[in-house]
């Protein structure tokens, strides 16, 4: 698996790979960070430096990352220890983007077993983690989140909702806007919906809910975007003013799907005036959808033909993953009637208007 962050300029690229292998019956894993050049000039894909963290045998690791203020944030879960608890932990790991030094690191362990993190964003000088504690119980908890100071690694705040015996409290999606940052998850029997502000902790708003719950958040242009489900497991995808959290519009595309399927293929971001939402109906429907982020009119949709990773840069959507044949596929998509440019896909390129 591999993820990536544009940084300061057009000549670098942070990846971020999670390498596994068996081995006399253990898996094992090493959390690799590497920053390549990526554009056409000489050196073009070399790699500048690289950091691999050994995670140990029955690891399950996850990759996230953030470039903020000259430095390289890195996000990891890991090592599974022991049992039956597991004792994994959420990783951050500093560098300096130049030579690959590492700043400052990490391991927290905010429930004493098994720990997994939804995500990390940097804003106000701190870079900010959302994670979920217990996550190998039924129900997990509590939901987790935590500021650093982006320079030294020190704890500024932190925040927990706990689960009661009978309830889940988990994260499951963190964004920032200027100085205010935002999770998403579920804390016992409502939708956790939360924004913060980056330096102190302070909690800004809460729109915390019982009849909808938002998975995954993105942000841009002082709005909140959010996907996520209806009690009645309809699909939602919704706008907020990321200020003060009054709801701006909300959409509900028309289409069966099977949550338990969904849920882990949502993806969301947003940029250049539209938010862009893609999912698994479960039933074989894969979809991109594009809406005007001030008004939630449909600009485009289309089938990519299989699960897919998107990233916005420089006002296109670009998305990469495998068709239905499981044939590579990547689809470059411009906000203004969403033309795709090239797709690859049942082993040959071809071209779409």
């Amino acid at each position: 698996m591999e993820r990536g962050c544009p940084l300061h300029g057009r000549r670098r690229y942070l990846v971020v790979s999670l390498w596994s292998r068996l081995g006399h019956g253990l898996l094992l894993a090493l959390l690799t960070v590497s920053l390549v050049y990526t554009d056409a000039s000489a050196g073009a894909g070399d790699v500048l430096w690289e950091d691999k963290l050994d995670l140990g045998r029955d690891t399950t690791a996850a990759g996230g990352l953030v470039a903020s203020q000259g430095t390289l944030f890195a996000l990891g879960v890991g090592p599974n220890t022991s049992s039956p608890c597991g004792r994994a932990d959420i990783l951050v790991r500093a560098y300096r983007p130049k030579t690959g030094d590492l700043r400052w690191y990490s391991r927290w362990n905010p429930s004493g077993c098994t720990d997994v993190a939804a995500g990390i964003v940097a804003a106000a000088e701190r870079v900010v983690v959302a994670g979920t504690g217990n996550a190998h119980r039924a129900p997990p908890g509590p939901l987790v989140v935590r500021g650093y100071d982006a320079n030294t690694g020190d704890v500024a705040w932190e925040d927990r909702c706990f689960a009661d015996f009978s309830h889940a409290a988990f994260a499951s999606g963190v964004a920032t806007d200027a100085d205010r940052v935002f999770v998403a998850g579920v804390c016992n029997r409502s939708a956790f919906l939360r924004a913060y502000d980056a330096g102190t902790g302070a909690v800004l708003w809460d729109g915390s809910e019982t009849t909808a719950g938002m998975v995954l958040l993105a942000a841009d242009g002082g709005r909140l975007f959010g996907v996520g489900f209806t009690n009645l497991n309809t699909l939602l995808i919704r706008a907020y003013d990321a200020a003060t959290g009054t709801l701006s519009w909300e959409v509900r595309p028309d289409a069966a799907f099977d949550r338990a399927h969904v849920s882990p293929s949502l993806l969301l971001t947003a940029g250049g005036g539209a938010v862009f939402a893609a999912w698994n109906s479960g039933t074989g429907d894969h979809r991109i959808q594009a809406y005007d982020a001030d008004t939630g009119t449909l600009l485009w949709q289309d089938d990519p033909g299989g699960a897919v990773e998107f990233v916005m840069a420089q006002g296109r959507l670009f998305a990469g993953g495998f068709s239905n044949l499981r044939a590579p596929m990547t689809l470059e998509a411009a906000r203004s009637g969403g033309r795709i440019r090239d797709r690859w896909r049942r082993g040959r390129w071809v071209g779409i208007s």
